[in-house]
């Protein structure tokens, strides 16, 4: 029965030794009883993987526990725990965030209310400050006309609206989308692209877990996102009209600071607009730059 399906819940750390103990016990004190555990540690450099197993031993929790000898990176990591997955239900959280206690309770009720063709349920999540698990800073979404429910790929091209670590998703849906990408830092928003194409998604409007902030986070560590979102939108080009016009952005700015690398990755996935042959064109006749890129916005 749906309503009260196994839930597989994945937990991956990676040097989050000051925050496994709190995840778990979010785990260990759900108010929905039925799921397994997998927890997994990317090489981590701290003690997480002993913190993990002092915890688990804690808790008296039988996991299933993936601990990588060497880096190789959270996507990576995710698709080797998904094999060991037999849930109906899969929930993906890194171990610095944690659940609200009827996260799980509230998803699944959820499930079994909106029906199968659903595959895919995201929340809000509060912002806490590193260890200050009491503050409420504020919330992931601020404005509920930017979350939207069903069919969502159009919507998803503009902007990621999805708090990663607030979805849980059908098994069903994960054997039809496949594995992460290893290749893309934004495998999060990649993976809801992806499965926006083949299934609705559902938007719960409540506060169903906590976003940590801390020196650790991966965001904090990357400079340049432009690339990893313009491999997210190539991979839809050809049928998208929005995705080309994102690419089209990027092309123009590409231009505009002579990004030769990142203009090749257009130009060899064979997507073509009137823009982006004009920036090509542009290139091989050694046309001024300063006009080109005048051009280029005014049509």
């Amino acid at each position: 029965m749906e309503d009260n399906g196994l839930v597989s819940i994945i937990i991956v750390s990676y040097n989050h030794e000051n925050f496994i103990s709190t995840c778990i016990k979010s785990i260990f004190y759900q108010t929905y009883s039925n799921w397994e555990l997998i927890v997994a540690d990317d090489a981590s450099r701290d003690n997480s993987v002993k913190i993990f197993n002092e915890e688990l031993n804690k808790y008296g929790i039988n996991a299933t526990k993936i601990y990588n000898n060497e880096n190789i990176g959270f996507s990576a990591t995710l698709n080797k725990c998904l094999k060991y997955c037999k849930g109906e239900f899969i929930k993906i959280i890194s171990a610095d965030d944690y659940l609200h206690f009827n996260f799980l309770k509230d998803s699944i009720k959820t499930f079994s209310e909106i029906g199968y063709e659903y595959g895919v349920i995201y929340s809000n999540a509060i912002v806490v400050e590193d260890t200050n698990l009491n503050e409420r800073k504020k919330v992931l979404i601020n404005n509920p006309d930017e979350t939207h429910s069903g069919y969502i790929f159009n919507f998803l091209v503009n902007k990621n609206f999805i708090p990663a670590l607030t979805v849980i998703i059908r098994r069903e849906v994960i054997l039809k989308v496949g594995e992460f990408d290893t290749q893309n830092i934004l495998e999060d928003y990649d993976y809801w692209m992806r499965a926006s194409l083949i299934t609705k998604f559902y938007y719960i409007n409540s506060e169903l877990a906590y976003y940590r902030i801390h020196t650790q986070n991966v965001s904090n560590k990357i400079t340049d996102w432009t690339k990893y979102y313009l491999l997210i939108f190539l991979k839809h080009a050809k049928y998208s009209k929005e995705c080309r016009k994102k690419i089209e952005f990027f092309a123009i700015s590409f231009y505009k600071n002579d990004n030769k690398e990142l203009l090749n990755k257009i130009y060899q996935s064979n997507v073509y607009t009137f823009k982006i042959i004009l920036i090509k064109l542009f290139y091989e006749i050694h046309f001024p730059k300063r006009f080109g890129y005048k051009i280029l916005w005014h049509i």
